[in-house]
């Protein structure tokens, strides 16, 4: 998933707020 994530562009705030919010459900 990450992989694909960085696909889609790592400066891409849209992409970044995704990542952060499934990083909280993933880490909590």
């Amino acid at each position: 998933l990450l992989k694909l994530f960085e696909a889609w562009g790592m400066t891409d705030e849209a992409t970044l707020a995704a990542r952060r919010k499934l990083s909280s459900l993933l880490f909590s």
